[in-house]
């Protein structure tokens, strides 16, 4: 027995040690222990609980993210797709002009450097040595510029200022020229009244030499009446 007391009392004090407390017993020493990581088990479990939660939460949150951005990219796409279709239906481009729908009466040309072109809305043409389209210059002719256009269907209005005698010649640009029928004077307004004839042109690309040079320019031209005219 009293070597049993002493085991005891042995590992007793063992066990205390482990704890770092050799002056109590291993009641006194691991009842409060486990009795605290008893009641922290409780709290280890909402701790992880929470963690979750908001894991999944965030999770959730990417998942959401990446299906919006998923969505945007897709609308874009469709737009640009419509768009690009849109462009190809009303007339093509420079970069493939033979898919442009021209209007009945078009006329292709080659404006070759300083020759003159008789055009079917009056006047003439020419692309001079600085490639210019130049009209002629007899004071009952004038040229503008339209800016860039999917080919003569897209030329449709008749801008009120820009006129002048020459502008640049631009593939892919489209250009107005306006040249005198008749004229009258307005005794009320005091102004004089002309009356014109148009020609809608359209510069398809350059034509170049074998050295790369700039020939001339082919061109597509209609006579036109402009409904704001």
């Amino acid at each position: 027995m009293l070597a049993s007391a002493n085991g005891v009392g042995f590992y007793s004090d063992m066990i205390a040690k482990v704890f770092g407390d050799t002056r109590r017993n291993v009641d006194e020493v691991i009842s409060p222990r486990f009795f605290f990581l008893s009641q922290l088990k409780p709290w280890t479990k909402k701790l992880k609980h929470i963690i979750n939660t908001s894991a999944c939460k965030q999770t959730q949150k990417r998942k959401t993210m990446k299906t919006r951005w998923f969505i945007y990219l897709v609308v874009a796409l469709f737009s640009f797709s419509f768009v690009a279709c849109g462009d190809d239906d009303e007339g093509g481009t420079r970069d493939n002009p033979s898919t442009a729908s021209d209007p009945a009466g078009t006329i292709i040309a080659n404006l070759a450097n300083n020759n003159w072109v008789n055009l079917p809305g009056g006047g003439s043409i020419r692309l001079n040595t600085s490639n210019n389209l130049e009209v002629y210059n007899n004071g009952s002719q004038e040229i503008v510029s339209v800016g860039s256009v999917n080919g003569l269907s897209s030329i449709n209005k008749v801008p009120e200022n820009g006129w002048s005698r020459e502008v640049s010649a631009i593939p892919g640009y489209g250009y107005i020229i306006r040249c005198v029928k008749s004229s009258s004077y307005d005794e009320s307004s005091k102004t004089r009244i002309y009356t014109y004839g148009y020609t809608r042109l359209y510069v398809v690309d350059w034509m170049t030499s074998t050295t790369g040079g700039i020939m001339g320019c082919t061109v597509k031209c209609q006579e036109w009446t402009p409904a704001n005219k």
